[in-house]
């Protein structure tokens, strides 16, 4: 059995008392909680969190499109067991932005 690199916890989609995380489980959910949290919303750490939120009803022009982008970015590259490779964004529907991709790659290989 390999050893664990990473070991955290969450309570997201976990049932019962199996809320221990390892490895890439961990970072994807640290991750999506980032993503998933307004920037300013977690008190002590403001700037935690994503814009994606603020701009939800703006225009989807390219204006929004880059400051999604770069707030994937920020939001990747501020993570040290992560590196980000490539984000694009879904151009299906100009009212609809959001990451289409996000292509990252773990800095530790892990063992299965």
């Amino acid at each position: 059995m390999a050893v664990s690199l990473y070991r955290g916890y969450s309570t997201v989609a976990n049932q019962g008392l199996a809320t221990s995380l390892y490895n890439i489980d961990l970072v994807v959910q640290d991750l999506l909680n980032q993503f998933n949290t307004r920037i300013g919303e977690r008190r002590g750490r403001p700037a935690f969190g994503s814009i994606i939120h603020d701009l939800l009803f703006d225009v989807g022009d390219v204006r929004t499109e880059s400051l999604i982008v770069a707030d994937g970015q920020r939001i990747i590259n501020e993570d040290p067991r992560v590196e980000l490779l490539e984000i694009t964004p879904n151009s299906a529907s100009p009212l609809v932005r959001e990451y289409n991709d996000i292509h990252y790659q773990t800095k530790h290989p892990f063992r299965f």
